[in-house]
């Protein structure tokens, strides 16, 4: 009596233990943001899909190092080429303010426009430099949407260097997404600094340039 019910029990918890695997799965796959293996390059700027911390998924850019995309989509309609820095170059940052973003927005702010005008006249005038714009994200929205958001923010800033007046071959664009905050703390101010695209200057080494002050 007790070996036949204890064959029925057995077959019993191993048909539960299985369902119950199977629904942990799919809890764990609904967290997970979905994002297009294309990107639409209408969206660059913020004017198609928008970025954000969240929410609406974004094309992932080109794969770079240190885990962040690198090179972008287009800028003005112009491929967006991964730097190449001579050797003979330095790098210099914190030479600029960093520009920032709206929750769950790749859009520039009007506020930022005379940052952005100040990097473009820098540049203009200083025609052997290059620049890198990194995009970041505050922590919110999973990995993969952050480094998507994040290169979509990049680009928008490159957008607007080309537009006035920087020749795109001189910039590049890198999304380190969520990994690189600049605060730990979740309060909305924290959250805030780490949404934001930063620059990232190469110059020669010889030579002397009077840098811009922020």
């Amino acid at each position: 009596m007790r070996l036949m019910m204890f064959s029925k029990v057995v077959p019993l918890m191993v048909f539960i233990g299985f369902i119950s695997i199977g629904c942990k799965s799919s809890k764990e796959n609904a967290a997970l943001t979905k994002i297009p293996t294309s990107v639409n390059n209408a969206g660059v700027g913020g004017n198609g899909n928008t970025g954000g911390d969240n929410s609406n998924p974004l094309g992932p850019g080109n794969p770079g190092d240190n885990g962040g995309n690198s090179g972008g989509t287009d800028i003005g309609g112009n491929p967006v080429e991964p730097l190449s820095i001579p050797e003979n170059y330095r790098e210099e940052r914190n030479v600029f303010a960093s520009v920032h973003f709206d929750y769950d927005s790749a859009e520039l702010r009007p506020g930022d426009m005379g940052l952005i005008t100040q990097v473009a006249e820098h540049l203009m005038q200083n025609p052997a430099h290059m620049l890198l714009v990194e995009g970041h994200c505050d922590e919110r929205g999973t990995e993969e949407y952050n480094l998507s958001l994040g290169e979509r923010r990049a680009l928008s800033v490159a957008e607007e260097l080309a537009k006035l007046g920087v020749t795109v071959s001189r910039l590049g664009t890198q999304s380190f997404g969520e990994k690189v905050p600049v605060s730990d703390s979740n309060s909305k101010e924290s959250l805030a600094k780490n949404r934001r695209g930063e620059f990232v200057l190469f110059m020669p080494m010889t030579g002397v340039v009077e840098l811009p002050q922020k």
